[in-house]
């Protein structure tokens, strides 16, 4: 598995393969709020989601202090996603790019995050690709190609990405679009769709490539200004190794009491 290299302030919480994936206002319907004790409605995929002002979210990292100049960044806030990647995700970013040391950044949401529905985000999706559909078929096409140098793919149809319709394009172009988000300084769609989303007044992104992929995460989330949105609460905690593989076991015993293998 390969995990991403910028972690420390571009970073991608899963590994290649595991594709992620507006606001109109004010006014605007924002009606699904987590944070405090709140959670997810089960039609949350034509709601936006919204982290309440206050809450304490989590940033795992191999690097002692962060920039949040240098954003975006990914954040957990869910109890459970916590744990995925201080135990599970840890434990890749040492095997699998020599991590020597691990630490667990908490930050104050300083004003309320709040991301697009899942149709929202792939609704945007489609109007970069109605823009330009030529442009965006063809950073698809590099996006999956990169994408099979590392012997994984989201795309289960040999037709290219021109030639499909927009529901074709809906599931498997924004799958594949998704995955581009892990090495997003590579690809102008992904950069182009960060800012629409801005332009529409968000300033969080629930990450579709891991969400429910990369160990049955609930709800990882990528904050695009973070030095706006988020206060740190000192620099990272060193989390030793023995911690690390407590957790990593937590998940992977969770995990398999539900039929599901670990990731790392």
């Amino acid at each position: 598995m390969r995990l991403d290299k910028h972690w420390g302030f571009l970073c991608h919480h899963g590994v290649k393969g595991q594709k992620w994936g507006v606001k109109n206002g004010p006014p605007y319907p924002i009606d699904q709020k987590v944070g405090k004790g709140k959670n997810h409605s089960k039609d949350e995929l034509d709601k936006d989601i919204r982290v309440a002002k206050g809450t304490k979210v989590k940033h795992i990292s191999d690097k002692a202090d962060i920039d949040l100049r240098n954003s975006p960044i990914h954040i957990s806030y869910k109890e459970w996603d916590n744990l995925v990647y201080k135990g599970a995700f840890a434990t890749g970013k040492m095997i699998y790019e020599g991590a020597k040391s691990i630490f667990e950044h908490t930050y104050t949401v300083t004003e309320e995050l709040v991301s697009p529905s899942k149709k929202k985000r792939v609704d945007i999706f489609m109007e970069l690709v109605k823009d330009n559909k030529v442009r965006a078929t063809k950073d698809l096409e590099t996006i999956e190609r990169d994408n099979r140098s590392f012997g994984v793919s989201r795309k289960k149809s040999s037709k290219p990405f021109s030639k499909m319709n927009d529901k074709e394009l809906r599931n498997e172009g924004y799958k594949t679009f998704v995955s581009g988000f892990e090495d997003r300084e590579k690809y102008k769609i992904t950069k182009q769709y960060i800012d629409k989303m801005k332009k529409k007044s968000y300033n969080a992104l629930v990450d579709d490539n891991n969400i429910k992929v990369y160990n049955e995460v609930k709800s990882p989330m990528l904050v695009l200004d973070a030095k706006k949105s988020l206060r740190k609460e000192g620099n990272g905690r060193r989390v030793f190794d023995e911690e690390i593989e407590q957790t990593r076991k937590k998940v992977e015993k969770q995990l398999s009491k539900k039929g599901k293998k670990l990731l790392e």
